[in-house]
This record gives C-alpha cells, structure tokens and sequence, in this order.
C-alpha cells in the first residue's frame, strides 16, 4: 500500500506545533529558574526580577519567530504581512501565558502596573514584519520567486521550490568526479610497469602457465579515500565572533569577510531549543551565548543518538560551516556531536 505523501501545508503545521511547543516548554524552565535563583538571594519581589523574566521573554520570542519565519518561507509563503500575521498568532499567547504566570504576582506585590509590563514585548511584535522583510530580501528564491510571479512563469516557481535531484547535488557530483580524475592521473604515472620481453615465473622458478599470466596481469583494485579520511580544518574564531562579522553591515558586505570560513569545521557549545526530523535526517536548532541561533544539520545516521535529548540539554556539536549563511543563525552541516 504506497504511503501517504505529506504536502507543504501539512509539513509547515507540524514544524510550527514543534517550535511553539519547544518554545513554551523553554520558557516554563527558564522561569522557573529565575524566579527560583531570585527567591534565593531574596530579590523574588523586586523589579530587577520583573526586567530579567520580560528580557528572557523577548530573547525566547526573537528565537522562535526567527525559526517560524523561516518554516514560512520554506513552505512557499513570500508575503512579510502574511508571514509576521501568523507568527503573531503563535506567539501572543505564549507571550501572555508567561506573563501571566510569572511576572503579574511581582508586579501586583511590587504596585507596579501589570500593563508596564508589555512594551518591551509589544515593541518586539510590531517589528515582525520588518524581520520577516529582512529575512525575504536576505534569501535568493524568495526574491526570484518575486521576479517570476511578476512575469507569470509558474512553472519555474515548482522547480525553485522543490529543486530536482540534479540541481540540489549537481556540485557534489562535479566534486567528486574531480578527485576521481585526480587519483587516476596520479596512478597513471606512478604504477610500476612491467619491462618489455621479462619473463614471467612462478615461486619455483619455472615459467609461469599462460592462466598464471594473465592472473598476474589483474590490476589491484583502486580503494578511493573515503571523505571523513580528509583532514578536517577547524576554524580559529567562535560562533559569537562569525555572528559579529554581520552586524552592523549589510549580508553582501558580510559574506566576503565570511568567505574564508565557509566549508571550514566549528565546535559550539549550546542550548538544545528543537529538533526537527525529515526524511534525510535530523536539523538541531541550538541556542548559544549570548542568544545566537545555531541550525545544525545531522545526517539520520545521528538520529538514535539526538532521541536521548530534551529541550533545554546543553549539548557540544562539531559542524562544517555552510557556503549559506545570512547572519540570522549560523548554518553547520555533517554535524556530530
């Protein structure tokens, strides 16, 4: 009986539930602890308190509408009102429960209007919209997917959208037809040849059967290096400092300082926010110090291995740094850990 196929619609909803529930689960914990280490110390009912679990607040949301901004655009959706709606939608009640719960007593004891609370947060929601048009010009299909609808070629949008096998690994196999034609002129050069008119014998010293011939005639066959039998070279800088080499600049200025780290491998060390299966394996969404957003891509060989961990686990992967990169999360692929 062949197997239901999941359409887009069915793939974006299934991914969105996943963020929003990472996202709450991440927020109960993350308030639990503060509000536990305040206790602690004695500074429960103060307004320092209020001010870290409104901040922690935020930070959660921009991580999270970053990652369903993105679910949105790999699902076909290219309109930024559309897009910063439904991300709206998601997060307003995630945002009011935790208030809610946890900021409302201490702004109740401490007299303090439980709206005050909200700015900050409403500041963030307002700006879905340009987040969600900066992530749109920083991504190549969207805007060329732009440029078709105007001239109406609908066809080219399917091929953009749901690339063939060809366009997604044609440059894997260019690559490795490469190091194939390498190995094989090197060989050429240096197999030993057999001299003009030497005789061929057996151990014994007599002449060789003419079976014995040609079965010393067989080549050896050709054992090619497999690629984790590369030397791998690490890069020199932290994920905090390839973040930085966007700020304050545009993606296309920043990608030539990026340049020189693509395809190079990174360690990082960060919060576990989601886990995302498909059918090629497993992307790990990662949160590092300060609030940096790490997407790392596990071949499903990881996959036994990443069911061990929960949301919130605190986890050290090593990853080659992607030739695609917008400044918004660091992309890793071939990821272990």
């Amino acid at each position: 009986m062949p197997e239901k196929m999941i359409d887009k619609h069915e793939a974006l909803e299934a991914e969105v539930r996943l963020i929003v529930k990472a996202t709450e689960k991440s927020l109960e914990r993350v308030g639990r602890e503060i509000t536990r280490a305040a206790a602690a110390k004695g500074t429960l009912m103060s307004g320092g308190t209020v001010r870290t679990l409104v901040r922690t607040l935020v930070d959660q949301l921009e991580s999270a509408a970053t990652m369903l901004i993105a679910a949105d655009m790999k699902a076909g959706t290219f309109d930024a009102k559309e897009i910063a709606t439904r991300v709206l939608s998601k997060l307003d009640p995630i945002s009011n429960d935790f208030l809610e719960s946890d900021a409302k007593r201490i702004a109740g004891a401490l007299q303090v209007p439980f709206e005050s609370l909200r700015p900050e947060v409403k500041q963030f929601f307002d700006s879905l919209t340009d987040r969600a048009t900066v992530a749109l010009a920083e991504n190549p299909k969207a805007t060329e997917i732009k440029t078709i609808l105007k001239k109406g070629e609908k066809d080219k949008i399917a091929a953009l959208i749901n690339p063939s096998w060809w366009s997604h690994y044609h440059n894997h196999v260019y690559g490795a037809a490469s190091i194939v034609g390498v190995v094989l002129t090197v060989l050429f050069f240096v197999w030993p040849k057999s001299k003009p008119g030497a005789d061929v014998s057996n151990l014994s010293g007599q002449p060789a059967s003419p079976s014995t011939q040609i079965a010393q005639s067989v080549p050896v066959p050709l054992t090619l290096p497999s690629p984790e039998a590369r030397t791998r070279v690490f890069t020199n800088r932290t994920a905090r400092e390839l973040f930085q080499l966007y700020e304050g600049r545009t993606v296309l200025q920043a990608d030539g300082l990026m340049e020189p780290y693509k395809g190079q491998w990174i360690e990082v060390r960060g919060l576990v926010v989601q886990l995302i299966p498909d059918v090629s394996g497993v992307t790990a969404v990662l949160t590092s110090q300060p609030s940096d957003t790490i997407n790392a891509r596990f071949d499903k060989k990881w996959g036994l291995a990443l069911r061990r961990l929960n949301t919130g686990d605190v986890v050290t992967i090593r990853g080659k740094i992607s030739e695609n990169q917008n400044g918004q999360q660091l992309y890793l692929l071939e990821c272990e850990f």
